[in-house]
């Protein structure tokens, strides 16, 4: 099955004024008719883009245009993201034959419990990763096919790491980590509370000199030829 395009090549919607396409129910709108030159292959590509819409809740939608497109895949993409994507629980990849060239929306999640599953830095990661991997000798329907694996899979992978406990080493290691942190603030503070007390103590400390028990020595209080030394400590 091979979805019509259903618009005009302005994607500028916001522009023209022209309503956007309805999202595919297929996840892929080939309006290159780039699938339907193989049997099966348009279904294929499909099937790969439903499971992954079904078991973890990402809608990947895959268009494929022409090199004669007006539009490039980035302007698609973007144009296509809102209408299409209005939770921001998936992303619009474009494909452009004979140029090779992919485009996808910006990806913006806006369900905070989805975002713990996939943020918008892993989207990014995981299509950056795959347009690197793909092999651009090979024939347009061969690169789409190559593309849908490695989105699928990246995409399937990290929202499973994500979703998944910690190692229990990992754990142990964190608690270990965390306990050590408050070992050390701890010690610092009762650290601190010493040094404060000791010199609270320090400024309250008074000094006496010893009385000296002598009689009076020519008129003066004290009497003469004794010496008294006494050290005072810091």
């Amino acid at each position: 099955m091979v979805v019509s395009p259903g618009f005009s090549q302005a994607t500028d919607f916001w522009l023209s004024g022209t309503p956007p396409p309805t999202a595919p129910a297929s996840m892929v709108l080939d309006r290159a008719n780039l699938l339907s030159r193989k049997p099966g292959l348009h279904s294929n590509v499909s099937n790969r883009l439903l499971e992954l819409k079904q078991e973890h809740g990402f809608s990947l939608y895959l268009v494929i245009q022409s090199g004669l497109e007006s539009d490039s895949p980035l302007t698609t993409a973007s144009a296509l993201q809102d209408p299409w994507v209005p939770d921001g629980n998936g992303i619009v990849v474009v494909y452009e034959t004979d140029s090779k060239r992919v485009g996808f929306g910006r990806p913006y999640l806006k369900d905070p419990d989805f975002s713990e599953k996939l943020a918008s830095l892993d989207m990014v990661s995981v299509i950056s990763e795959a347009v690197h991997k793909i092999d651009r000798s090979l024939a347009d329907e061969q690169i789409v096919v190559q593309l849908t694996e490695f989105l699928c899979n990246g995409f399937r992978d990290r929202i499973v790491e994500n979703a998944a406990p910690p190692p229990a080493g990992r754990s142990l290691r964190l608690g270990l980590f965390m306990t050590g942190i408050a070992s050390a603030l701890a010690l610092g503070t009762l650290i601190v509370g010493w040094l404060v007390r000791r010199g609270n103590e320090a400024k309250s400390r008074r000094f006496w000199f010893t009385e000296i028990d002598r009689p009076e020595r020519l008129g003066a209080p004290f009497g003469g030829g004794s010496v008294v030394s006494r050290k005072f400590r810091k």
